[in-house]
């Protein structure tokens, strides 16, 4: 968790992504269908730069995960205020083991963690 919130802080530092976390958590390829139809911007499914947004599961937190969604609120607080270390080394992108990406060769990998690889561009 605070390496992909680490991630997220470093996106909101580059000049390459938005300047603000709310843009850089939401960026994504948006359904051209749904907003002439709907006026709704809906993310294309895995065409998000987190997969989370474009899943399309709910994100309705149930009540048996509160203790843990308020844990995770508190570490996105601290990573956001700067009081956590990033632990991927400036990384500004990630995957999971399981999938190649083709942006990866173009990368600097910096830290792998648990199943997830980090990379920061230069």
């Amino acid at each position: 968790m605070i390496a992909v919130g680490s991630v997220t802080r470093n996106r909101v530092h580059d000049k390459h992504f938005p300047n603000n976390y709310c843009d850089v958590v939401y960026q994504a390829k948006l359904s051209k269908w749904w907003f002439e139809n709907y006026q709704r911007e809906v993310p294309l499914r895995n065409k998000c730069q987190f997969s989370w947004y474009c899943d399309g599961k709910p994100d309705d937190i149930p009540n048996y995960d509160r203790e843990l969604y308020e844990r995770i609120k508190r570490l996105a607080v601290r990573i956001y205020f700067g009081y956590t270390p990033d632990n991927t080394y400036g990384s500004n992108f990630y995957h999971a083991d399981y999938v190649y990406p083709l942006w990866a060769d173009s990368m600097i990998h910096t830290i792998t963690i648990d199943n997830h690889i980090f990379y920061r561009s230069d």
